[in-house]
């Protein structure tokens, strides 16, 4: 069934095109990912999806009476609402009927009442609050209910929409980087979500293990057209490779032929036949396809090299805090050349506190700092404050350099090392504010690296970024040869980098595992295996003497026995069931009637059980 379409759609702006002949059709229960690089027009995509920017030509069709919810990079709702107004202003049944539900009983209407109840039965509205409140805990907003969503930081406001859009269970999901702001256990949680198959989503993400593990088809918006791949992002990526490769073959046996044609045109004279005319025009069109080629440009992302110095940088019974709260005690640890530490965490363990300490934007509690003599620190922080939106792109890095130093010993000027990030003419004299996220985070990079560092602090560096600056990103930081600090959400990203991880465990408590972040949680599965098959199996109590039980009563009540385990289990297992479905309203009701009459049953056999029981030992 198709719940969203957009039929012949185009869109550009005053100095380019974005996307033009767009046909592409959404069906219930398919998880898509939109890719392509930053700039390409993957947001404006979204937003014509939501109809908040109207598309040049063609239109988007939905399905009547299905209700989509767009998670935005930028949330905005009401500014008098608080936590708790913005999970309830959400366009969902049983949230209307709950609204109407507690004006009846302000106005003490109780056949109004009455009648909303029926209705708060049928569509789940008692289990609303319960509901709210496991999502607002899920994501770590259950402290914050009744504060004003404007008094949240910019992290807290993007988990507030999250937990609002999945309450609000829509037909079909936009998600503009629903990872961001996450820490890895609320991305693990989301990502079991989001495969059920009762989902429809459309989503914009960098985070690759996500997108692989959610995504069963990808849309890849390049060249102002998509391109529609059936699978998830691994395929995807195979079958990319193999596209590329037959336009490249393509084009190296049109470069040939186009040169041959060349030679016969210039050898013409100049009266020519029909038949000459034919080819001339032949070699017309050939010609335009070989000057029309598509270059896949690439970062080259090389700079000065710095030595360190024998003492790199010490931390001496460094301890970190929040007001009274102690975020991590008494830390003392030499860094080494070469080190690769992820620093990982729940959300307000302190992991941008401490990277703050290390960089001296924060005093430590208690403790010290000590900073070798050629130590270069260069810091990439979660937010674009650093850049100004009224500067132009390339006066914003001429204030810290004309020229760069490249390894080897040459210059290149700011102009040409803008041109290596994909910044070309027109984009480098466009005004910072006019950039995309993704854009602006590779702007920050450029301004990280050209300082050349030693020692690299990244809190979050990935967001925002598209597949290709990823791809290169790594690639520079696993030839860097300095010391390196990286926090991130992007279990791939770690992998790929860390050698060992530092775990903020919460009251001042770090743990350190050598190993990248899958080996952590597969040593963490391990573990808890370890602990539960060490744990000693209740031991069975003997049978109980039948008493005076006739021989009827002791076959019932052996047979009691037996079926009181089966049902008990089967009331756990449906409890499971409802706890799952706590966010699908048409799930829950059933389940919840079906678990009252097995906990019915289940009580009526305990009942009979315990006068068989009774009787017995007299």
């Amino acid at each position: 069934m198709n719940l969203l379409s957009i039929e012949n759609v185009a869109k550009g702006f005053a100095d380019r095109m974005l996307f033009t002949q767009l046909n592409l059709g959404l069906q219930s229960g398919e998880k898509v990912a939109l890719v392509g690089a930053n700039g390409a027009g993957k947001s404006t995509l979204m937003k014509v999806l939501m109809r908040e920017v109207l598309p040049d030509e063609g239109r988007v069709a939905s399905r009547k009476g299905i209700r989509i919810e767009y998670l935005r990079q930028h949330p905005s709702w009401d500014n008098s609402l608080t936590v708790r107004g913005v999970m309830l202003d959400v366009d969902h049944p049983a949230v209307h009927i709950h609204r109407a539900y507690n004006e009846a009983v302000a106005e003490n209407n109780a056949e109004r009442m009455a009648e909303l109840g029926d209705q708060m039965e049928k569509e789940g509205g008692w289990m609303l609050e319960e509901r709210m409140n496991e999502l607002l805990n899920r994501f770590e907003l259950d402290g914050l209910v009744y504060r004003h969503w404007t008094e949240l930081s910019g992290g807290q406001q993007r988990r507030l929409g999250l937990a609002r859009l999945l309450f609000a269970q829509p037909d079909v999901m936009l998600l503009d980087e629903p990872t961001n702001h996450l820490d890895l256990d609320m991305v693990e949680w989301l990502e079991k979500y989001l495969q059920d198959p009762n989902v429809s989503l459309i989503m914009v993400t960098h985070d690759r293990y996500f997108l692989d593990a959610v995504a069963d088809t990808i849309w890849e918006l390049d060249r102002q057209q998509i391109f529609r791949h059936e699978g998830n992002y691994a395929s995807y990526l195979e079958n990319k490779v193999l596209r590329d490769e037959i336009e490249q073959s393509t084009r190296s046996k049109n470069v040939n032929l186009y040169r041959r044609e060349l030679e016969w045109m210039r050898r013409q004279p100049k009266a020519r036949t029909t038949k000459s005319r034919a080819r001339q025009d032949a070699f017309g069109d050939l010609e335009g396809k070989v000057k029309q080629r598509h270059e896949d440009k690439t970062l080259q992302l090389r700079t000065e090299k710095i030595r360190e110095g024998g003492k790199i940088l010490e931390l001496v019974n460094v301890s970190v805090a929040r007001g009274e709260k102690t975020l991590l005690s008494n830390l003392n640890y030499v860094f080494k050349k070469g080190d690769r530490i992820g620093l990982v965490g729940k959300n307000g363990r302190g992991k941008t506190s401490f990277l703050e300490v290390i960089t001296g934007g924060l005093e430590p509690a208690s403790g010290k700092v000590i900073h070798g003599l050629n130590t270069k620190i260069a810091y990439f922080r979660q937010d674009d404050n650093v850049l100004n939106p009224n500067l132009r792109v390339i006066d914003q890095v001429k204030e810290i350099a004309e020229y760069v130093t490249m390894a080897d010993g040459s210059e290149m000027p700011v102009r040409a090392f803008l041109e290596e990030f994909l910044f070309d003419y027109a984009k480098q004299h466009d005004y910072v504010e006019k950039l995309s996220g993704g854009e602006k985070k590779r702007l920050q990079l450029l301004l990280v690296l050209i300082q050349h560092p030693n020692f690299l602090i990244l809190d979050e560096p990935t967001n925002d970024l598209d597949r290709d600056t990823l791809l290169v990103l790594e690639d520079y930081l696993q030839r860097f040869q300095g010391s390196m600090i990286l926090v991130s959400h992007d279990r791939f990203f770690l992998d790929q980098l860390v050698d060992q991880l530092w775990v903020l465990e919460g009251g001042g408590a770090l743990k350190v595992f050598n190993g990248n972040y899958t080996e952590y949680r597969r040593h963490q599965q391990e573990t808890q295996r370890e602990e539960t098959a060490a744990k000693p199996a209740p031991a069975k109590e003997k049978p109980k003497s039948s008493g005076n039980l006739t021989y009827g009563e002791r076959l019932e009540y052996e047979k009691l026995t037996t079926d009181i385990d089966t049902q008990e289990a089967k009331v756990v297992e449906l409890a499971q069931a409802v706890e799952s479905a706590s966010n699908d309203f048409d799930r829950l009701q059933p389940l919840l009637d079906e678990l009252n009459q097995a906990q019915q049953a289940l009580d009526e056999m305990m009942e009979r059980w315990m006068e068989l029981e009774e009787k017995k030992e007299e």
